[in-house]
């Protein structure tokens, strides 16, 4: 049985799966209307692209988030692999792609000049990578105070003696 707390956290991912459909659905009929129903002399191959290249990842996102929002039950009847799809950072950046893309299909609407909107994804993830990853790892010392590697030359003194005990006891007793 699902205690109160797992019915609550299902409720929650149907109402986030539900909302993040809804606002799908609002921005593919904009587009479509703005794009395609007000302007239709003006649709041009480039614009149709990337509007198609727009939806595929948006829909697969969102499917994909909806697929883990259900619950699952096992043998006994209890809920497994449920937890909120709002926390944790792998939700959290398949929402920030899907809304980076509506927001691009959003100024795609409004000019075909906007489609160099859509590097502002590649973008951004070239921003993260640099901020998280590469400016840390090239321009950061490894050990920021002299406590810290002082902690660290204990820690590795401490790995060696274990290392030879180990290395010992395993020589005693080899057959």
């Amino acid at each position: 049985m699902a205690n109160d707390a797992q019915k609550k956290i299902v409720q929650q991912n149907a109402a986030t799966v539900g909302k993040l459909r809804s606002a799908i659905a609002a921005v593919f009929a904009f587009h479509l209307a703005l794009s395609y129903g007000l302007r239709a002399r003006s649709v041009r191959l480039p614009r149709v692209c990337c509007s198609c290249l727009a939806m595929g990842p948006v829909c697969a996102i969102y499917r994909a988030l909806a697929r883990f929002a259900q619950p699952s039950m096992d043998g006994t009847q209890t809920l497994r692999n449920n937890s909120p799809i709002t926390q944790g950072h792998l939700f959290s950046a398949l929402f920030d792609v899907v809304y980076v893309l509506l927001f691009c299909l959003v100024l795609l609407s409004f000019s075909d000049g906007m489609r160099w909107s859509f590097l502002l994804l590649p973008l951004g993830a070239v921003a993260v990578l640099w901020v998280k990853v590469a400016r840390p790892w090239l321009f950061q010392s490894r050990f920021d105070d002299e406590g810290e590697r002082q902690k660290q030359l204990e820690m590795d003194q401490a790995y060696a003696k274990a290392r030879e005990r180990a290395e010992r006891g395993r020589r005693k007793y080899k057959f």
